[in-house]
């Protein structure tokens, strides 16, 4: 509060008229076995950092957001097969994105949980996941797994900083202020 900032840590004090709030997002993970083993061993979280690396193989992709759609409809030019895995019966994606999504040679499966990743101890090969509401599971073999879960901020240390929230991400006008005079939020952290 007032006209100088202080903001201490616990290895110094900084004093400054103005603060810009930079704390970023992580990728939300699957939660299950395999996973971290996994992690850039077949498993990413970005189709278009990726994609490239993914060419002519089997992948899977998990979530039912707009990321994962459009993410799922980019791939399906470049790999070999593209399997769409979600937990409701319909997606939360754009319409017009989902329809294209029934056009492309997609194959779509719902409503299914990821369940556990398996490999070979050094890339992973395949996801069993079960049927929403069931006991059913099927393991699906894959070359590469593509997670869209979203994201989630790492704004939760700002929660005494008296700044309004949208959601997660701090609330930010078209200047990226914030409700609290000269202080600011950018990149992930914001919510324009």
């Amino acid at each position: 509060a007032g006209d100088v900032k202080r903001v201490i840590t616990e290895d110094a004090t900084y004093e400054a008229k103005t603060i810009i709030l930079a704390t970023g997002a992580k990728n939300r993970a699957l939660g299950v076995a395999g996973e971290e083993e996994y992690t850039s061993r077949g498993v990413s979280y970005c189709a278009v950092c990726d994609g490239a690396f993914f060419r002519n193989q089997d992948l899977l992709v998990v979530g039912g957001g707009d990321s994962a759609v459009d993410w799922a409809n980019h791939l399906d030019g470049l790999a070999k097969s593209v399997t769409i895995v979600h937990r409701r019966d319909t997606f939360r994606a754009h319409e017009h994105s989902v329809e294209v999504l029934k056009e492309l040679n997609v194959n779509i499966l719902t409503p299914y949980v990821p369940f556990e990743l398996s490999g070979d101890g050094q890339f992973v090969k395949s996801l069993t996941v079960q049927k929403v509401k069931s006991d059913e599971t099927i393991e699906l073999p894959l070359d590469a797994l593509i997670v869209s879960f979203g994201f989630s901020t790492s704004n939760k240390n700002l929660k005494n900083w008296n700044v309004d929230y949208k959601r997660s991400s701090i609330a930010v006008s078209p200047l990226f202020e914030t409700s609290q005079a000269g202080v600011y939020a950018i990149g992930d952290a914001a919510d324009y």
